[in-house]
């Protein structure tokens, strides 16, 4: 149960602060969500990003829980076609997960 973000790149102004992370995921993924909080690493304390978008190359689905500073991964754990995707198991990460290029777009409205 482990995520290690690292900026890759930020910026900030009057248009409010902006940043480019990437994200390994290692360990087990455990249910409702792994930790993901951006705001501390671009040293902002007051409040949570506005938006946040979270994308990987492997075909996994990631998605962001604001409230509780999460990110979820879904896969397709119902199989069949046109089936909605589940939340990945609580156990070891995928392999695809683990191994994917994930990247997070994170804005901070002024």
């Amino acid at each position: 149960m482990a995520l290690a973000i690292t900026v890759l790149k930020r910026s900030g102004g009057g248009r409010g602060e902006e940043g480019i992370f990437r994200i390994v995921a290692s360990g087990s993924y455990p249910t409702n969500g792994d930790a993901a909080d951006f705001a501390p690493l671009i040293g902002i304390t007051s409040r949570q990003p506005d938006f946040v978008d979270i994308v990987g190359k492997a075909g996994f689905e990631y998605q962001y829980d604001y409230v509780n500073k999460k990110m979820f991964v879904y896969t397709n754990t119902a199989g069949g076609a046109n089936a909605p995707l589940g939340e990945h198991t609580a156990a070891g990460y995928a392999a695809g997960v683990s191994g994917d290029t994930i990247t997070a777009y994170v804005r901070w409205l002024p």
